[in-house]
């Protein structure tokens, strides 16, 4: 994770911003506690989710999507380990009975969420139930008698009042709120997609933290927006650290099917992407010089008098900017802010690209070429 977005994939190659916002050819460990990957991996899980939402309804007119959520009574004393454990085992328990099983659903997904506040861990879940048909009360009620059944019986306090909720909707009414343009109109599918991947969570009552939030806000020191100290809060990511064969996401056989079928299912806001025009071109040789001087991904820091003493890194401000050319200024203040700590000429290993043939440069995205269809801007 330390050489996460610091390091090339290929040093014998450049690295690319894109003016759609992304950027090239830079190492990603891809674990799911990295701050810079964590996003990335949950956008897409966010996207499996609701390309298989669109599925169903679109092969499934009547369709209910309900979120079912279970959580368990927990103390500052308890061990994160085990209210893991626990929780899992009753989950495993509850969907294997038959009071789902006769629900004869499409298909179920669920994530697990790990928050911590001043209760301590609060380990849940969120489990979509797909039905062809609504849920009624009494199915409700009936599943909510059973996990509270299922923590007696294991000793866990549950309150089916406060500890288990079912929420339906007859989501995107035939894939209208899916496709709306309009920032006015939730989008009630990605809005449920969301409700299920937990990177997208964030706590604001300055007690509780989904446990990527407070990973993130650890990894880019803004301690002043943890309501604990840094010995309380490395802590608490250690012990999150050390736990094994956590499956965050679970779906049923089901689930895995459409999830295949559902693949080449279309979304409004990636057939939107901006087609790529420019990009800002970093040489190897450039790209160590400016991650050897935290250029690449440092925060901005102040003194007391509200100077500031540290700039946002330039992948930071990329991802920041719309336009390429912001990104490009902003790079060349900081080479000139920094011409002391840097070799001389570094300006020449950085360009402005313009692609002439797109086609060839989406073939070509992970590293750069002197070909043909690149021209100096």
């Amino acid at each position: 994770m330390i050489y996460c977005c610091k390091r090339q994939f290929s040093v014998c190659s450049s690295t690319k911003l894109l003016d759609d916002g992304r950027t090239t050819n830079i190492f990603r460990c891809n674990h799911l506690t990295c701050p810079a990957c964590s996003k990335k991996i949950y956008k897409e899980k966010s996207t499996q989710l609701r390309k298989a939402f669109k599925y169903i309804q679109r092969n499934n007119p009547n369709a209910t999507f309900n979120v079912m959520t279970l959580t368990i009574g927990h103390k500052q004393e308890d061990l994160l380990e085990d209210r893991v454990r626990v929780i899992a085992e009753m989950r495993r328990k509850l969907m294997c009975h038959p009071v789902i099983k006769v629900l004869n659903l499409l298909c179920y997904h669920g994530t697990l969420e790990i928050v911590y506040g001043k209760s301590g861990w609060h380990a849940h879940y969120h489990i979509m139930l797909c039905k062809d048909g609504g849920m009624t009360a009494e199915d409700i009620e009936a599943i909510g008698e059973r996990w509270e059944k299922i923590g007696k019986k294991m000793g866990v306090a549950v309150d089916s009042a406060k500890g288990f909720t079912i929420g339906t909707t007859k989501c995107v009414d035939a894939a209208a709120v899916y496709l709306s343009k309009s920032e006015t109109v939730e989008d009630i599918g990605k809005r449920t997609a969301l409700e299920l991947v937990s990177d997208n969570k964030v706590y604001r009552n300055n007690e509780s933290y989904a446990i990527q939030q407070l990973i993130g806000l650890a990894a880019e020191g803004r301690w002043n927006q943890i309501s604990y100290g840094k010995q309380k809060v490395e802590s608490l990511i250690v012990e999150y650290l050390q736990l094994k064969n956590i499956n965050y996401f679970r779906g049923c056989k089901r689930w895995d099917a459409i999830v295949k079928l559902s693949a080449d299912e279309e979304l409004q806001d990636e057939n939107n992407e901006k087609n790529v025009k420019k990009f800002i071109e970093i040489s190897p040789r450039a790209f160590i010089a400016l991650s050897e001087k935290d250029l690449l991904l440092g925060k901005e820091r102040r003194d007391a008098l509200g100077n500031i003493i540290e700039h946002d890194g330039i992948l930071i401000e990329h991802k920041r900017n719309k336009d390429i050319e912001d990104t490009y200024g902003y790079i060349l203040y900081l080479l000139e802010l920094k011409r002391d700590d840097l070799y001389d000429g570094i300006e020449n290993d950085i360009n402005r690209v313009v692609v002439v043939d797109e086609s060839q440069l989406k073939q070509d995205l992970p590293f750069s070429r002197d070909t043909e269809y690149l021209k100096a801007a």
